[in-house]
């Protein structure tokens, strides 16, 4: 099953309505998950409300490809330290948007913190990063 988290719940009804017009809807769980304050590395940042991963053990892939980038600084960087504990040992993580500042610190930060992660660059109009989670 394939869950996508959704900030906006405008955006997450709509999302639920295409899904179900194509015949996807028992494929994808769409969680609204409103942006809430969480405290990383001494700063507060704006990230999805950590409720909507409770249910979730033994996650394979993940796609960050928000909040939105230009929501505040290294806005996306939460996702890996708070997935973290959530994710299978072989998990994959691919994110969007590599090229921009913020994607390629967010990268370095995630493979200094993280040290079992190998992480390849594809090269994409956006950029993209996949990581390895690797079992040693």
């Amino acid at each position: 099953m394939l869950i996508s988290l959704e900030h906006d719940r405008d955006f997450a009804e709509a999302t639920i309505r295409n899904l179900k017009k194509h015949g996807l809807g028992d494929l994808v769980r769409v969680v609204h998950a409103p942006l809430r304050q969480v405290q990383m590395r001494g700063r507060d940042h704006l990230w999805y409300d950590t409720a909507a991963l409770e249910d979730m053990k033994e996650i394979e892939f993940v796609i960050v490809d928000g909040p939105p980038g230009d929501l505040q600084e290294l806005a996306r960087y939460p996702a890996l330290p708070l997935i973290w504990s959530h994710l299978r040992d072989d998990a994959v993580i691919l994110i969007d948007d590599a090229n921009r500042a913020d994607e390629r610190k967010m990268a370095e930060l995630w493979c200094s913190e993280f040290p079992s992660l190998e992480a390849e660059r594809i090269p994409t109009e956006a950029g993209a990063v996949i990581f390895l989670r690797s079992r040693g």
